[in-house]
């Protein structure tokens, strides 16, 4: 049903250290963005009505020079939707093991299917919004702006969760996959 030349653990290993290396950068510039976006920000904490403990920054953003925030933005729109093919990519080449049996192997096991399901989704929620945002498309319910920042931080969470279990795995296999 799922069979193609192409999958396999070194196509899936290189879209996901691709993946590893764009990603942090997405997420820092994100965060930098929040700052710059939200100019109540004081110089400690951010001051926005139920923004939780994830919403704090211990600098303000800096008002010179004037063209930092283009850079920053412009990384982040940039890098991300570069990424938005490797994602489906990577999606693509893992999907067969979504259907492997028997489900649940170990206990460890099940913390990585548990954590894909926030991985997946926080994932297709972040670029899916995110592609939207460029476009002006305001389809989701809700602002943008607080919906994108908490599916960040859930994304970036089922990612360490991810990436501590499977990147031991992915070093191994790339070199010795591309050698044969």
């Amino acid at each position: 049903m799922f069979r193609s030349p192409l999958r396999g653990p070194w196509l899936t290993s290189v879209l996901g250290l691709v993946l590893a290396a764009g990603l942090p950068l997405l997420f820092v510039t994100g965060l930098l963005s929040y700052a710059a976006y939200n100019p109540d920000l004081s110089p400690v904490n951010d001051k926005t009505p139920d923004r939780g403990w994830l919403g704090f920054y211990l600098f303000s953003w800096p008002t010179d020079p004037h063209w930092l925030y283009r850079l920053n933005q412009g990384l982040h729109v940039s890098v991300g939707v570069a990424l938005v093919p490797v994602l489906l990519a990577k999606l693509w080449s893992v999907v067969p093991k979504l259907f492997a049996l028997p489900p649940v192997r170990s206990a460890g096991h099940a913390l990585e299917r548990i954590s894909l399901l926030f991985l997946v989704g926080g994932g297709l929620f972040e670029f899916a919004t995110g592609v939207l945002n460029v476009q002006l498309e305001y389809v989701f319910p809700g602002s943008f702006y607080p919906l994108h920042f908490y599916g960040a931080w859930v994304f970036a969470a089922a990612l360490a969760v991810h990436v501590a279990l499977r990147l031991p795995r992915a070093v191994r296999v790339v070199p010795v996959s591309y050698t044969q």
